[in-house]
């Protein structure tokens, strides 16, 4: 079975037919909705994608785009064209064949992801590369920095894993990422890779730790209540059931935007937002701007807004050591 997770999606819902989420982006619109977010999974699967995206290139909304590249084709290209987005997100998950079999099990992805970065730069639309960084593909990290430097684009690296909580019937714990030292350390050989010069790497460690001294001294940020980005103040997420959450990284109940009407839902989640306790281990932490940690990651390691992830303690206090130890070589 290809998908087998497909009917137990199937039995929560119906999709949305991109009339209906133009329904939900107008009424967004008239409450002043400004930049949107296509994602997925992969937006180019939906059956309606050219449909939704054209309405949307009409409307005024500034749009972006998250793909993993496969699905597109001249065609799409033209119509992104046409009605240019502000940012297309590409997936890199290596830089070679093997690995991309390693990873997605498809290894031909590869070649296609490449072909939609050139087609895309053809067309001077704005590319940026992002690649979660595993132990399947951390040995092609050079190669893929080697990849954006020749089709020059810019490339996020990401050591750290989300548990996949959104993922129907997988275990939080049962799922390939580094241990919390190692994602550490892959920050730092990004950093000596991506900076290229020792003399850059070294001004960037002393300014890791010139941000640390700093926040101890006078702590800028205020976590006690609330998310500590933007969701549930000026963002929101609307998954592929039309329930709107202040986050996508979030597994818990939305509310259905169809039924309960924009404004409703906006309205609640701001106040979901506000009623948030974090942890106060959390909040009384020196390390704390140089921490993954908020809310989503916080219910993701372990199912409570208000308890510290263990996982994100131990690779912060190990990416500190590892700048002090750097420091001293300079």
């Amino acid at each position: 079975m290809l998908y087998p997770h497909y009917a137990k999606l199937k039995s929560q819902g119906p999709m949305l037919t991109a009339k209906e989420w133009i329904e939900i982006a107008s009424e967004a619109r008239e409450k002043g909705l400004l930049y949107l977010l296509l994602t997925g999974g992969e937006p180019f699967l939906y059956p309606e994608f050219e449909q939704l995206y054209s309405w949307l290139g009409e409307s005024g909304i500034v749009v972006m785009l998250n793909t993993n590249g496969t699905l597109l084709t001249e065609e799409r290209a033209d119509l992104l064209l046409k009605y240019p987005p502000r940012k297309v997100n590409i997936s890199l998950y290596g830089a070679s064949e093997e690995t991309y079999g390693e990873v997605c099990r498809c290894p031909e992805g590869f070649q296609k992801t490449l072909h939609a970065i050139r087609l895309l730069r053809k067309r001077n639309i704005p590319v940026k590369l992002n690649s979660s960084l595993t132990p399947l593909n951390c040995h092609d990290l050079e190669g893929m920095h080697r990849i954006a430097d020749q089709l020059e684009v810019p490339l996020q690296i990401t050591p750290y894993m989300f548990p996949p909580v959104r993922k129907n019937g997988i275990d939080t714990m049962d799922f390939i990422r580094f241990a919390p030292e190692e994602a550490a350390q892959m920050v730092i050989e990004n950093a000596k890779i991506s900076l290229r010069s020792p003399g850059l790497y070294h001004e960037w460690i002393k300014s890791k730790l010139n941000e640390y001294e700093k926040y101890k001294k006078n702590p800028y940020i205020d976590r006690k209540c609330g998310f500590s980005c933007f969701a549930s103040k000026n963002n929101f997420w609307i998954n592929w059931k039309g329930e709107m959450l202040p986050c996508g990284m979030l597994n818990i109940n939305g509310m259905k935007v169809l039924e309960q009407g924009f404004s409703e839902c906006w309205e609640k989640i701001g106040e979901l937002g506000k009623n948030i306790h974090n942890p106060e281990k959390c909040c009384a932490c020196d390390m704390r701007p140089l921490c993954n940690v908020c809310s989503a990651s916080s219910m993701a390691e372990t199912s409570s807004w208000d308890k510290s992830p263990e996982y994100l303690c131990r690779m912060t206090e190990a990416f500190m050591q590892i700048l002090k130890q750097e420091s001293t070589q300079s």
